[in-house]
């Protein structure tokens, strides 16, 4: 009676049955630390070459990914080297939304509310196109006084 238990656990660990999904799973384990790498060393693009080289590196390493989906080898070089670029965008990424995540806690904390203002009158066709956008984000504490505006915090009233 044990041995049919350990026949049926053999068959259910058997490899060559899931050897597509065990493939699967190590390239994207694979692809997840190489972008994860990445996205650690890189906190911040420093140059717009830096970011022109990045996105454009990203998409030529999909077109190389579409092309060569045959050639085996070529085909995981590519996507790993589509891993690299994907995890060296993401991290300045996530440094901003952290970022401005904790500046608008902080303002929070400070009492301190934001709105946008616009300070000129356009057309509808300005308006469309977006032409002469002076639009500005205004911060001042909750407790503020309408009638005495020199208690903005940018000092432009």
């Amino acid at each position: 009676m044990n041995i049919f238990k350990i026949k049926e656990f053999c068959y259910f660990i058997n490899m060559e049955s899931n050897l597509l999904l065990s493939r699967t799973f190590m390239i994207l384990g694979g692809m997840l630390v190489l972008t994860t790498f990445t996205a650690r060393i890189n906190k911040a693009f420093e140059t717009p070459l830096e970011t022109f080289i990045t996105v454009g590196g990203s998409f030529l390493m999909l077109f190389l990914i579409m092309f060569n989906a045959e050639t085996y080898p070529m085909n995981i070089i590519f996507v790993g080297i589509f891993s690299l670029f994907m995890g060296w965008s993401l991290g300045p990424t996530i440094a901003y939304i952290g970022e401005n995540f904790k500046f608008r806690k902080y303002l929070k904390s400070k009492q301190v509310v934001s709105k946008s203002v616009a300070k000129v009158e356009k057309s509808n066709i300005e308006k469309f196109f977006g032409a002469k956008e002076e639009k500005h984000t205004v911060y001042y504490f909750s407790s503020f006084n309408w009638y005495n505006p020199s208690c903005f915090i940018d000092g432009s009233y």
